[in-house]
């Protein structure tokens, strides 16, 4: 094991040298010992990996060293295109058509470390999230990593890149404070509400009282149809989902896609209020060719664009009417979060609003209502009783 001029260990074959460089040796398939020098420690661990490839083809040279990133980009979103959906398609080109195309010209071999942080750096500059920005990176090193798979290059840069400690932080700021305000309290609840109720413009309030008395997202309740609701259990099936993109110009939309995750395909109950829902649509309706439960006012199917403009016109004339305390920018989703809030609010099992929610894992559905965690914990200790 080596070490540098400080008495770290390097690991085995790596060393630091007096004049600060970073010395490599690596026995080839010849059984000679051969030295990688560097002016930094990744810089040589680099180059010994690239070396040991080589060694290993038996070629001095790399092999397809002039393909480029859009060579290699269209050959791997041929090979997604048959195993992914549509619309997961779509996102991969636009954000490599976004970000990562100006780059297509680049031989694949250059993507180096160095590449990597400054692709990665500029990023960061733009002031992205870093949601955002590692949805670039994924996509980028993707399409680095299929190369590796097919031998046109030796190693993915990428799995090297860590993020800077301060990107981490601010990045949980802004995600503690979206989560905060994602979902409507009692107040709020109260104008939206009571202004719906009255109003003769609402087309789409049923849809907005059945997403707050089920949790369901917007693509799973736009797909509901009638043959997914059990009235005498009181219960829907929730196993369809909505979804619409563009392809080479042409927009798609489909109301029979796979729910957003296996656990999201559940078989849950619901309460009076939203069967009452239910009820009234049926009523209002009737039977119809599409057998969506939920129409527009020409009673045709709803997409994300209808109700996403119903919703911000809505909130911004009961804006208009309060002088103070207004609501939020709010969208389809405060209404899944407020549901599952309330479910907690009420004592509700957390294992049970998971279920609700079709959350894989219960930690997502506690982190996600982590909003309420203060407020319980003055609720809670009055619960206490002195024990001294």
């Amino acid at each position: 094991m080596g070490k540098d001029l400080r008495g770290k260990e390097l690991g085995e074959g790596l060393t630091q040298l007096k004049d600060g460089r970073y010395l490599g040796r690596y026995t080839n398939r010849y059984g000679k010992r051969k030295p990688i020098y560097g002016r930094n420690l990744r810089e040589v661990k680099d180059k010994l990996v690239k070396a040991k490839y080589e060694d290993s083809l038996g070629k001095p040279n790399i092999i397809h060293k002039n393909v480029t990133v859009q060579d290699v980009y269209q050959q791997w979103i041929k090979e997604k295109e048959r195993e992914v959906r549509k619309k997961t398609i779509y996102e991969y080109k636009k954000q490599y058509r976004l970000r990562i195309s100006k780059y297509g010209c680049y031989k694949v071999t250059s993507i180096n470390y160095d590449f990597v942080i400054d692709f990665m750096d500029k990023l960061i500059s733009e002031g992205l999230s870093l949601t955002t920005i590692m949805s670039y990176k994924s996509i980028f090193s993707r399409v680095i990593e299929y190369a590796v798979e097919k031998k046109i290059c030796l190693h993915n840069p990428f799995n090297n890149y860590k993020y800077p400690k301060t990107v981490k932080d601010e990045d949980k700021k802004k995600e503690k404070q979206r989560r905060e305000t994602k979902y409507l309290n009692e107040r709020q609840r109260k104008y939206f509400f009571d202004y719906i109720n009255k109003s003769r413009q609402c087309q789409l309030r049923n849809l907005y009282k059945f997403l707050l008395h089920t949790g369901l997202r917007i693509s799973e309740a736009i797909a509901l149809k009638w043959e997914h609701v059990d009235f005498e259990k009181k219960a829907i099936f929730v196993q369809d989902g909505y979804t619409d993109f563009r392809d080479e110009g042409i927009l798609y939309r489909k109301y029979d896609t796979l729910t957003k995750t296996p656990t999201s395909t559940r078989h849950i109950p619901i309460n009076d209020a939203a069967l009452d829902i239910l009820i009234a649509e049926r009523e209002k309706c009737g039977d119809n060719p599409t057998g969506l439960i939920f129409l527009n006012t020409k009673k045709q199917p709803l997409t994300y664009n209808n109700v996403r403009s119903s919703l911000m016109l809505l909130v911004e004339r009961i804006n208009n009417k309060l002088t103070e305390d207004k609501l939020p920018k709010v969208t389809t989703h405060y209404f899944r979060h407020t549901f599952a809030t309330m479910c907690l609010e009420s004592g509700v099992n957390p294992k049970a609003v998971q279920f609700y929610m079709g959350h894989a894992n219960i930690t997502v559905t506690m982190d996600l209502y982590s909003h309420m965690t203060e407020d319980l914990a003055f609720d809670e200790i009055k619960k206490m009783t002195q024990v001294v």
